[in-house]
């Protein structure tokens, strides 16, 4: 017997399915595509951050956020990936 299962179980594993999928692309090489990064969040003076897992601390739409884990970030190409999902990122912030 199941002690505890969240209502939305099925929805938390398709997102990490999607999250491992685009996890197996960056460690394949790839990048996102430009349609995926369209759609993301953009991240004003961002840096990088440990709260105590790897997260990205910046500005999205005015305020001021902490992301979710970040598992992987290239700023040379202008994204990271969170366990939310992909993020466009803008100006880098001051350490």
């Amino acid at each position: 017997m199941t002690a505890y299962l969240p209502s939305d179980l099925q929805e938390r594993v398709a997102a990490l399915r999607t999250l491992v999928g685009r996890l197996e692309r960056v460690v394949a090489g790839a990048s996102p595509i430009r349609r995926e990064l369209a759609w993301a969040p953009r991240i004003e003076g961002w840096t990088p951050a440990s709260q105590p897992l790897p997260a990205i601390v910046g500005v999205i739409d005015g305020s001021a956020v902490l992301t979710a884990r970040m598992w992987a970030l290239d700023p040379s190409l202008g994204w990271a990936l969170t366990e939310d999902g992909w993020l466009r990122l803008g100006q880098r912030g001051e350490p």
